[in-house]
């Protein structure tokens, strides 16, 4: 994702797997910063990111949430591995009013996947790894 070629291969991968409502990206801070910033670059459709903090900011603004947030997004992020952090995401985005629409991560490595699947999101991933190796997801 730090490489030019990653950032361009994962921003036109992730946003050709995006719906076409969503209009804004966003994930958790800070490993999901380069996938939105991506995103936002290489999507066909004009789109906008955000990012969220663990917890708000004690000074300035005190945001936990920063960037253009719309109402339907997208979560993304570079691994989910128990999925704790996306879902804590997806609550911060939900009760900030957002409908979350996908969530997709770049590489999928645990069980957090089947638990965001579970809690009845689309979630979707470029790369699972399993016993270190790469597989690509069916379908």
């Amino acid at each position: 994702m730090l490489s030019a070629k990653g950032s361009i291969l994962a921003g036109r991968i992730i946003g050709d797997m995006l719906v076409d409502d969503v209009r804004s990206v966003g994930g958790p801070a800070t490993a999901a910063i380069p996938v939105v910033t991506a995103v936002v670059h290489q999507s066909g459709v004009p789109r906008a990111g955000f990012y969220v903090r663990a917890e708000a900011k004690d000074y300035g603004m005190l945001n936990r949430i920063e960037g253009n947030l719309g109402s339907r997004v997208a979560i993304v992020d570079d691994t989910c591995y128990t999925g704790d952090s996306i879902i804590r995401c997806i609550q911060a985005v939900e009760a900030a009013g957002s409908v979350v629409r996908q969530v997709i991560a770049v590489f999928d490595r645990g069980k957090g996947g089947q638990r965001i699947l579970d809690l009845g999101y689309d979630y979707r991933f470029v790369l699972r790894i399993e016993d270190g190796e790469p597989v690509l997801p069916s379908g």
